[in-house]
């Protein structure tokens, strides 16, 4: 409850969700003022297939592709589909591509029979890849402009030795991207390991490790889902909390006015009784039931009424309790000024309620303020000074 209570009054302080809505809005429409943009070209093999297979010579029969024999080499001609994309935060443009080192696509693990066949996500790249020169088993691209998810296709047919593993490299240098240009081969889906292998794989030690792992991520998880529960409930409540402060403050200042009448007409001095009374009537909980209920309960026992088993917010009526000799007793309100016994405090206090709540019922005022209840409730209302509230107080009546 400590920890409830101190995220409501610091974490959900007006000007801190007030500052988080701001940062919120900014990111879903500006979130590269949070990181640095950077490009990011990276090349995938998104498909290999092979076109034709030979696993072992068959008698007189030979093979051909371009005058070359595929039955003497024992190996097989695959098509080979990659796929180069900017993946990154950022545009490429022309100027950001060293002219010394292009980018360039190199086929490895086997031998580029001819010219791939490439395509591209827009009419700009079309027209730009035509400058697209082959080396070897290289695909050199010229200067070009890479927006974020642009991509460019090359479907190539590799002859490839036996056992030979196809693969790709990418190289060259681009402004912002760094050293390295990331490449992966997702196209074997079918040699991956089962699901349950890979959930039950590993020996012991990785298992406990993962065990943890996880739990700690899950921890991490419920406390980041219950912080957005929070931020989000204190953002979409603060129109209504900020409405409610301005009515609380207000009819807190009628409240003042109020009391302030009281203590005029009745002509009253200070008494540390009077002044507590007085001033729970003007600081009462919108939220739930406060200590000038408690007063009123004191009142409504010499009716023989008995406090509430609950309150209005559902929290057990503890603060109020009958003795053993049936007199009612208050456990939370403030302790007694010096010389006087709790008993004699309880009984001022009681006198005190007694007397405002006649001088209201006289001029139909309600005691009691109106609860407010919301289904996102962060409970800033108008809140209590820093200081004790001052009254201006009169002699008593002579």
């Amino acid at each position: 409850m400590k920890l409830f209570r101190w995220i409501q009054k610091n974490l959900f302080h007006p000007y801190v969700l007030g500052v988080l809505a701001i940062v919120t809005v900014i990111g879903l429409f500006r979130p590269d003022w949070f990181y640095e943009a950077k490009p990011g070209i990276r090349a995938d093999i998104i498909a290999s297939a092979p076109i034709f297979d030979v696993r072992a010579p068959v008698g007189k029969l030979d093979v051909l592709y371009d005058g070359k024999n595929i039955s003497a080499i024992g190996g097989s001609i695959r098509s080979v589909t990659v796929r180069v994309t900017n993946g990154g935060h950022v545009s490429v443009r022309k100027g950001d591509f060293d002219e010394r080192a292009p980018l360039t696509i190199e086929f490895t693990g086997g031998q580029l029979l001819e010219r791939p066949v490439i395509q591209a996500s827009n009419e700009y790249l079309k027209d730009v890849l035509t400058q697209v020169t082959i080396e070897k088993n290289t695909t050199v691209f010229p200067q070009l402009i890479l927006d974020p998810d642009d991509n460019i296709t090359l479907t190539a047919l590799v002859l490839a030795p036996k056992d030979s593993q196809i693969g790709v490299r990418a190289f060259g240098k681009i402004a912002g991207q760094g050293e390295k240009i990331p490449t992966s081969d997702i196209s074997a889906e079918a040699t991956r390991p089962g699901y349950w292998y890979e959930v039950m794989g590993g020996r012991l030690t990785v298992q406990i490790g993962r065990t943890g792992s996880y739990a700690v991520i899950a921890i991490g998880i419920v406390l980041l889902v219950v912080l957005a529960t929070f931020v989000v409930g204190g953002i979409l409540g603060l129109p209504a909390d900020l409405i409610d402060s301005k009515v609380e403050q207000t009819e807190r200042e009628a409240r003042i006015a109020i009391a302030q009448n009281y203590i005029k007409e009745e002509k009253l001095a200070h008494t540390r009784a009077r002044h507590e009374v007085l001033r729970t009537y003007v600081f009462q909980n919108r939220r739930g039931y406060g200590p000038f209920d408690r007063y009123l309960e004191l009142v409504s026992s010499d009716e023989k009424t008995k406090p509430p088993a609950a309150h209005d917010d559902g929290s057990p009526a503890s603060e109020i309790a009958y003795t053993r000799t049936g007199e009612i007793r208050v456990t939370t309100f403030r302790s007694p000024p010096s010389g006087m016994s709790r008993r004699q405090y309880m009984a001022a206090i009681r006198e005190e309620t007694r007397r405002f709540l006649s001088f209201l019922q006289a001029r139909s005022i309600s005691p009691r303020v109106n609860r407010i209840k919301r289904t996102f409730d962060v409970g800033f209302m108008y809140p209590p000074p820093e200081t004790d509230l001052e009254f201006d107080w009169t002699l008593e009546k002579t």
